[in-house]
């Protein structure tokens, strides 16, 4: 197994750390061995997994990725022209390990062990089809989507899946019948990715939460709360489930989004000595309300 180096031109150990191959010539080794096997790319091990799948769970260098991407698209062109029976399967981000029922599409495997460069390179490949692979659902009828949100995805990451697969946004699983901003919200993610994702804000889960209670037991930052009851304001005053679903931990002394938000101003207006004696004081509790106007205090 190698571990990634500078580029094309990186070096790589062996298992031992001895050995020094350029990444260039591990490239071209296997594409000689892809050559002389055309069939390799199809060949699994005993869990099913395929070239592919070890690659990207083991965090192969992109150019490995990038070739074992490239010799897939040549077999199936290839596929394509003989349309034989005895055609041999191509392995893409699409191909699901064949007997391990909890293992998962490359695309979805590379959302939780892929480096962000690899992960372009598969999404690249994956809007070449029409953007199918972002549109598969695994055992737990999950999108890339929704793995992509339990592992602090980029806001470029999540734009290029919402772009191949729109209505993933709003999309829930079979697990907890959660959407990808309910795990999002629940991670603590940050207010670019919760914007992206704003469409899944009135989606409830299983157990009754909607995104912003997610994110009220995680102890979210005002603007995310914010932004989601600005999305959906009739949400503010609803008490916040505690049973089922995947939201535990988190802050306490709140009933309601509403009372949780309140909290929050209450701790930014004590820390910056807010209602002393320095006169005229804004209070920003407008934002519970949907854009009711802002009160102002005076002292």
């Amino acid at each position: 197994e190698v571990t990634e180096g500078d580029g094309a031109t990186g070096e790589c150990k062996n298992d031992k750390g001895n050995d020094r191959v350029s990444m260039s010539s591990l490239s071209e080794i296997l594409r000689l061995l892809l050559r002389s096997n055309p069939g390799g790319m199809s060949c699994v091990n005993n869990y099913g997994e395929s070239p592919l799948h070890r690659a990207i769970v083991h965090n192969a260098p992109l150019d490995i990725i990038l070739t074992l991407l490239e010799h897939s698209s040549l077999q199936q062109q290839h596929q394509q022209r003989t349309a034989s029976a005895e055609t041999t399967t191509t392995i893409t981000a699409t191909t699901k390990p064949m007997e391990q029922p909890s293992s998962s599409y490359p695309l979805h495997l590379a959302m939780a062990y892929a480096n962000e460069r690899v992960i372009l390179a598969l999404l690249a490949s994956t809007a070449a089809t029409s953007g199918h692979a972002a549109k598969v659902t695994d055992e737990k009828g999950q999108l890339p989507l929704h793995v992509a949100c339990r592992h602090n995805p980029s806001v470029t990451v999540v734009r290029q899946l919402l772009e191949l697969h729109p209505a993933a946004s709003v999309a829930r699983d079979r697990d907890r019948g959660q959407c990808p901003l309910h795990y999002a919200c629940t991670l603590g993610a940050p207010l670019s990715i919760v914007e992206l994702l704003i469409g899944g804000a009135r989606v409830r889960d299983d157990g009754g939460k909607l995104p912003v209670h997610c994110a009220c037991l995680a102890g979210a930052e005002e603007g995310v709360v914010s932004l989601l009851l600005r999305y959906f304001p009739e949400s503010r005053g609803e008490v916040v489930p505690t049973a089922g679903g995947c939201c535990t931990g988190g802050a306490i002394g709140f009933v309601t989004p509403e009372e949780y938000l309140n909290k929050i101003i209450d701790e930014r207006e004590r820390k910056r000595g807010i209602g002393g004696d320095e006169g005229e004081s804004c209070d920003d509790r407008d934002l519970l309300a949907g854009g009711v106007q802002r009160t102002v205090r005076f002292r």
